[in-house]
Protein backbone atom coordinates (compact mmCIF):
# COMPACT_ATOMS: atom_id res chain seq x y z
CA UNK A 1 0.00 0.00 0.00
CA UNK A 2 1.71 3.22 -1.31
CA UNK A 3 1.30 6.06 1.29
CA UNK A 4 0.34 9.27 -0.23
CA UNK A 5 0.45 13.24 0.97
CA UNK A 6 -2.98 12.86 1.36
CA UNK A 7 -3.47 10.34 4.27
CA UNK A 8 -4.56 10.00 7.58
CA UNK A 9 -3.88 8.00 11.05
CA UNK A 10 -5.05 4.38 10.54
CA UNK A 11 -8.75 3.89 12.45
CA UNK A 12 -8.51 1.91 15.49
CA UNK A 13 -11.76 2.62 17.07
CA UNK A 14 -15.59 2.47 15.90
CA UNK A 15 -18.78 4.00 17.94
CA UNK A 16 -21.76 1.84 18.26
CA UNK A 17 -24.91 2.79 18.99
CA UNK A 18 -27.42 0.23 19.70
CA UNK A 19 -25.20 -2.48 19.30
CA UNK A 20 -24.29 -1.31 15.76
CA UNK A 21 -21.41 0.31 14.51
CA UNK A 22 -22.63 3.98 13.91
CA UNK A 23 -22.65 5.27 10.40
CA UNK A 24 -23.20 9.07 8.48
CA UNK A 25 -25.91 9.44 6.43
CA UNK A 26 -24.89 9.11 2.49
CA UNK A 27 -26.33 10.27 -0.66
CA UNK A 28 -27.71 7.68 -2.25
CA UNK A 29 -24.35 6.95 -4.65
CA UNK A 30 -25.55 6.55 -8.30
CA UNK A 31 -22.78 4.60 -9.63
CA UNK A 32 -22.43 2.34 -6.98
CA UNK A 33 -25.64 -0.01 -6.20
CA UNK A 34 -24.25 -1.50 -2.68
CA UNK A 35 -22.13 0.54 -0.18
CA UNK A 36 -21.43 1.02 3.44
CA UNK A 37 -20.24 3.59 5.21
CA UNK A 38 -19.32 3.65 9.36
CA UNK A 39 -17.13 6.60 11.15
CA UNK A 40 -13.92 5.48 12.64
CA UNK A 41 -11.49 6.96 15.06
CA UNK A 42 -7.69 7.01 15.03
CA UNK A 43 -7.55 7.41 18.79
CA UNK A 44 -9.86 8.28 21.69
CA UNK A 45 -9.18 12.17 21.57
CA UNK A 46 -11.17 11.77 18.28
CA UNK A 47 -13.96 9.96 19.25
CA UNK A 48 -14.50 12.22 23.02
CA UNK A 49 -15.04 14.96 20.21
CA UNK A 50 -17.35 13.19 18.19
CA UNK A 51 -19.32 11.82 21.03
CA UNK A 52 -19.74 15.72 22.64
CA UNK A 53 -21.16 16.49 19.44
CA UNK A 54 -23.80 13.90 19.59
CA UNK A 55 -27.08 13.53 21.41
CA UNK A 56 -27.37 9.58 21.51
CA UNK A 57 -25.31 7.55 23.89
CA UNK A 58 -22.08 5.77 21.81
CA UNK A 59 -20.01 3.15 22.90
CA UNK A 60 -16.53 2.97 21.94
CA UNK A 61 -15.22 0.04 20.59
CA UNK A 62 -12.14 -1.72 19.02
CA UNK A 63 -11.92 -1.56 15.27
CA UNK A 64 -10.60 -5.19 14.77
CA UNK A 65 -10.05 -7.20 11.81
CA UNK A 66 -12.51 -9.50 12.34
CA UNK A 67 -15.35 -6.58 11.93
CA UNK A 68 -13.83 -5.55 8.45
CA UNK A 69 -13.62 -9.00 6.94
CA UNK A 70 -17.38 -9.12 7.94
CA UNK A 71 -18.26 -6.05 6.49
CA UNK A 72 -16.44 -7.30 3.17
CA UNK A 73 -18.87 -10.26 3.22
CA UNK A 74 -21.92 -8.66 3.98
CA UNK A 75 -21.98 -5.88 1.41
CA UNK A 76 -19.85 -8.00 -0.99
CA UNK A 77 -18.63 -5.62 -4.18
CA UNK A 78 -20.19 -2.53 -3.21
CA UNK A 79 -18.08 0.63 -1.92
CA UNK A 80 -16.98 -0.08 1.84
CA UNK A 81 -15.76 3.33 3.45
CA UNK A 82 -14.55 4.10 6.76
CA UNK A 83 -15.31 7.88 7.78
CA UNK A 84 -12.08 8.23 9.84
CA UNK A 85 -11.77 11.04 12.74
CA UNK A 86 -15.19 12.87 12.00
CA UNK A 87 -15.83 15.94 14.75
CA UNK A 88 -19.61 15.15 14.72
CA UNK A 89 -22.47 13.84 12.34
CA UNK A 90 -22.34 17.11 10.68
CA UNK A 91 -18.40 17.79 10.28
CA UNK A 92 -18.37 19.60 7.08
CA UNK A 93 -15.72 17.07 5.46
CA UNK A 94 -14.13 13.88 6.71
CA UNK A 95 -11.75 12.06 5.01
CA UNK A 96 -12.18 8.38 4.31
CA UNK A 97 -10.46 4.94 3.27
CA UNK A 98 -11.87 2.16 2.04
CA UNK A 99 -12.27 -0.85 4.33
CA UNK A 100 -9.99 -3.03 2.43
CA UNK A 101 -6.91 -0.25 1.99
CA UNK A 102 -7.76 0.05 6.34
CA UNK A 103 -7.48 -3.82 6.47
CA UNK A 104 -4.39 -3.95 5.14
CA UNK A 105 -3.11 -0.62 7.26
CA UNK A 106 -4.16 -3.05 10.13
CA UNK A 107 -2.73 -6.51 9.00
CA UNK A 108 0.33 -4.78 8.08
CA UNK A 109 0.35 -2.39 10.90
CA UNK A 110 0.73 0.80 9.16
CA UNK A 111 0.04 3.97 11.11
CA UNK A 112 -1.55 6.03 8.10
CA UNK A 113 -4.00 4.95 5.37
CA UNK A 114 -4.39 6.78 1.81
CA UNK A 115 -7.38 9.39 2.09
CA UNK A 116 -9.18 8.40 -1.06
CA UNK A 117 -12.50 9.68 -0.47
CA UNK A 118 -14.03 12.75 1.26
CA UNK A 119 -17.65 13.02 2.35
CA UNK A 120 -18.96 16.17 2.14
CA UNK A 121 -21.92 17.41 4.47
CA UNK A 122 -25.09 19.40 2.71
CA UNK A 123 -27.10 21.14 5.32
CA UNK A 124 -30.19 20.98 2.60
CA UNK A 125 -30.04 17.17 2.17
CA UNK A 126 -28.85 16.63 5.62
CA UNK A 127 -26.56 13.81 4.18
CA UNK A 128 -22.95 13.86 3.05
CA UNK A 129 -21.74 13.13 -0.64
CA UNK A 130 -19.13 10.87 -1.46
CA UNK A 131 -16.18 11.87 -3.70
CA UNK A 132 -13.18 10.41 -4.61
CA UNK A 133 -10.03 12.43 -3.40
CA UNK A 134 -7.94 13.57 -6.54
CA UNK A 135 -4.37 12.22 -4.70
Amino acid sequence: MTISADAISTPRYILHFERKPLAPVVSKLLSIQDYHVIYGFSDKIHFDKFIANYQMPLTPYPLVKIHLKNVKESVGNGLNLIAINATGPEAVEVLAATNLEVLEAHIHHHDQVPASYRLKFDSETQAYHVEESLV
